[in-house]
């Protein structure tokens, strides 16, 4: 009962579309244990976007590295997944320069992973959510809604950061459009 933190795969890859309307490929290193519902969403909002999700699975942080050379020749882009197993200060630190060298535009779930170097990521908006907070208790108190029955609901509102200078590095010129209305644009 409440609002998850977690923004749904579709909204990721809409914004991707929406920053690099080029873009048809997307890759994607999981642990299916930690993230495999999450990328069966992904799946079917990239069919809905006609993009292609291209997946490896790992077990463990040591074959992140060795499971994307496998991916980069089928990829434009790349999408990191909160997932613990997976994404180690290291394997994100290797990825942002392995991006750079294969001109990849690689989105991320945080506003510090764009700081460090990724192109596009995407956030809950924590304003927003205090909203919806707000308007679930009123609806509790004043409606008398159970709040068992509510369940958890998806946020409202996301934000978008761009790394231009990181998209100027591999030729990628975003829209103005998508640059005014992103929450922060680092150059």
């Amino acid at each position: 009962q409440g609002i998850a933190y977690d923004i749904d795969p579709g909204t990721f890859l809409a914004n991707l579309s929406m920053v690099s309307p080029s873009s048809t490929t997307v890759g994607v290193i999981y642990n299916d244990e930690q993230s495999g519902q999450k990328v069966n969403l992904a799946r079917r909002a990239a069919a809905i976007l006609n993009l292609e999700i291209i997946e490896k699975t790992v077990d463990r942080p040591q074959d992140f590295q060795r499971a994307f050379k496998v991916m980069a020749d089928s990829i434009d882009s790349y999408w990191i997944l909160s997932d613990p197993v997976v994404y180690t200060l290291e394997n994100i630190s290797w990825l942002e320069k392995r991006c750079l060298k294969n001109k990849l535009i690689c989105l991320g779930p945080s506003e510090n992973v764009a700081k460090l170097g990724v192109i596009m990521s995407v956030e809950s908006d924590i304003k927003n959510i205090g909203i919806q907070a707000a308007s679930i208790a009123r609806s509790i108190l004043e409606h008398k809604q159970r709040p068992g029955k509510l369940g958890i609901v998806p946020p409202i509102g996301t934000q978008l950061y761009i790394n231009n200078k990181t998209a100027r590095k591999i030729g990628l010129q975003v829209n103005q459009n998508v640059l005014d209305n992103a929450a922060d644009v680092i150059d």
